[in-house]
């Protein structure tokens, strides 16, 4: 896929009724240019997308035109990404599967590892917690602190990442410090959908990451808020069950090769499916 394929990705893609837009896919190929497929010639019937990050690919976004089902090209476009993935060095694949696409993906050596909970939510200014947080909004010189807590907490380094979502929307970056250290960040963006909150963690307790999101919602507003976590993170799913749903939806986190992911409690909130 390049930039010039994205307006043919996106109608096939809303066609089937995902509702993803540019900015989404604009992203994914500012940080891997080279990871994200079409299938077709004339017409685009199917699109997969997936970004690297050291040892670790995650696939994303894997939409096929109704027209052409049966054909394999699903199956087709999983096998390109995986070989890409694996092409750039990484040992490990994740991703988060539907119930439909789980078979699929246990044919390519995925196994299923957790459960996520995400949630399209309105927003509302009695979300935004206190006027007076502990928090801060994040600059350029906490980044190399913020990778450390990430990659400690997602497995490896998501720089490029952290990097960019600070350069696109510095006024949505948090942190929260204890004596001069980081205990915490959390980031958020803007689509013409609504606003995405993630990466979302913290190493100093629930009450302290309860401040951090609240912080990244009162720099949103009103509107409509998307947030993935964990379905045995208790903690993580008190607050997502705070927010006022539209809609809900399930989604199986899996992994291919090295299990290098761990379980920590300071890890609340997803970046995005498509992201990590």
């Amino acid at each position: 896929m390049r930039d010039e394929d994205i307006d043919s990705a996106l109608a096939m893609i809303n066609l089937e009724g995902w509702g993803y837009t540019r900015v989404e896919l604009e992203r994914m190929l500012m940080m891997d240019p080279e990871g994200s497929f079409l299938y077709g010639d004339k017409h685009t019937l199917g699109v997969i997308t997936s970004v690297t990050y050291g040892h670790t690919g995650v696939i994303g976004h894997l939409v096929v035109s109704e027209q052409a089902r049966g054909k394999k090209i699903g199956q087709t476009l999983i096998e390109r990404a995986v070989e890409y993935c694996e092409g750039a060095g990484a040992d490990s694949i994740l991703l988060y599967a539907t119930a439909d696409g789980l078979p699929v993906y246990r044919k390519f050596g995925f196994n299923e590892k957790r459960q996520l909970m995400c949630t399209k939510a309105v927003l509302s200014e009695a979300d935004h917690g206190p006027v007076h947080n502990q928090c801060a909004m994040m600059t350029s010189e906490d980044l190399d602190d913020v990778q450390s807590m990430d990659e400690r907490l997602f497995g490896d380094d998501r720089q490029k990442l952290l990097q960019l979502l600070f350069a696109q929307y510095p006024q949505h970056s948090w942190k929260l410090e204890r004596e001069g250290q980081l205990v915490g960040f959390v980031m958020g963006r803007t689509t013409p959908a609504g606003y995405d909150i993630g990466p979302w963690e913290c190493t100093s307790g629930p009450r302290d990451a309860d401040r951090l999101l609240r912080a990244v919602l009162r720099s949103f507003g009103e509107g409509v808020v998307y947030l993935g976590v964990f379905a045995d993170h208790l903690e993580a799913v008190r607050m997502f069950n705070s927010l006022k749903p539209l809609k809900t939806w399930k989604t199986t986190f899996m992994v291919r090769g090295a299990d290098r992911y761990p379980h920590p409690e300071g890890a609340y909130g997803i970046s995005s499916l498509e992201l990590g």
